[in-house]
């Protein structure tokens, strides 16, 4: 709910549209929604895992209809998710205390307010997922049988970091 309300501004704001990227972004995920294509990386590239967001939004277009407001309200829930997953890990490290923080923090930060809407192929994907290999690292006291198949989780999370945005690998190193 307070996610929401902290976006109404740019939603209400009469700027709501999307730039370049996230208008190719649509039509990856127009062209998924309607069976003709499975767009894996962001269109002319090898590299920009597209597929987490296009899905997201191809989704939302089955169920609201094509719109470049759909398509930027189809990010909050995934961007929620990473949002989760980042309060989950602070709070496994942290405490309760320094998760309601960094969590109202990473909420009404300006930045992270337009870029949690920006459908731009990776850079929400990254986020979560980053977020979700942090969480797997914090919970990996175990033992040593479920420490080898979180580890592969995190490898694997760590792979599709690297093919989304390679840069949110720098923020997971140290975790590791």
């Amino acid at each position: 709910m307070l996610l929401a309300l902290t976006r109404l501004p740019l939603i209400l704001g009469g700027h709501f549209f999307p730039d370049g990227d996230e208008c190719i972004l649509g039509l990856m995920a127009k062209h998924l929604a309607e069976g003709r294509q499975l767009p894996v990386f962001f269109v002319g590239q090898r590299y920009g895992l597209s597929l987490v967001e296009a899905g997201f939004a191809a989704a939302a277009f089955r169920m609201f209809g094509v719109s470049p407001v759909v398509l930027k309200l189809a990010m909050l829930p995934l961007w929620a998710l990473g949002w989760v997953f980042m309060v989950l890990s602070v709070r496994r490290w942290g405490g309760e205390r320094a998760a309601l923080i960094a969590g109202v923090v990473l909420l009404f930060c300006p930045a992270w307010a337009e870029w949690s809407m920006k459908a731009r192929g990776g850079y929400i994907t990254a986020f979560v997922v980053a977020h979700l290999c942090i969480w797997l690292i914090a919970r990996m006291h175990m033992d040593a049988h479920v420490r080898w198949t979180w580890g592969t989780v995190v490898g694997a999370c760590l792979a599709v970091i690297a093919f989304a945005q390679p840069f949110w690998l720098i923020g997971v190193l140290p975790f590791l």
